[in-house]
């Protein structure tokens, strides 16, 4: 069996993931993961026990996806404002009456959509969740997102007590 023919033959079944779960960033580094598991799975085929190749090259694959993107989203670390006003090392930087006030001062600094989208975020929608209730497209909302953490950088310095860069 030529692997290269089967890679090219069944390659189709990694563009037809990466549109199932809409991957339209890092395209390139997803289908050469999913082109590497393509190859070891062909190598690995044996067909007294699988009946489809095509069949078992997408259930594994898909499996494969769903694994990289359950590694991504641990390797992420969050960051909220919650999690950081709990952090023990918090209250030994900042008193207490003053953090509200320097919280309220940064958070003018966000226009009414950006402070929609951090409320939200803080609440625990998903990304999805907040496009459909703002009624927003993906891109608009990730700008939301990206002017939300530039305006409020220097706020997570100040809460850290690093005020060299705030």
């Amino acid at each position: 069996m030529n692997i290269e023919y089967q890679i090219n033959r069944n390659k189709k079944i990694i563009f037809s993931l990466l549109r199932k779960y809409n991957i339209r960033y890092d395209t390139d580094e997803y289908a050469q993961l999913l082109t590497i598991k393509m190859w070891n799975l062909i190598r690995q085929f044996d067909m007294s026990i699988h009946d489809s190749m095509s069949r078992y090259l997408f259930q594994r694959l898909h499996f494969y996806l769903i694994d990289i993107f359950r590694k991504k989203s641990r390797q992420l670390k969050t960051c909220t404002l919650e999690t950081t006003l709990n952090d023990t090392e918090v209250y030994h930087k900042i008193s207490h009456h003053s953090l509200p006030l320097i919280m309220r001062d940064y958070f003018h600094l966000l226009n009414e959509q950006e402070r929609l989208w951090l409320n939200l975020k803080l609440y625990g929608y998903k990304q999805f969740e907040i496009q459909k209730l703002m009624n927003k497209s993906a891109t608009t909302i990730r700008k939301y997102q990206n002017c939300v953490r530039r305006k409020l950088e220097p706020l997570r310095y100040i809460i850290q007590g690093d005020l060299n860069h705030a």
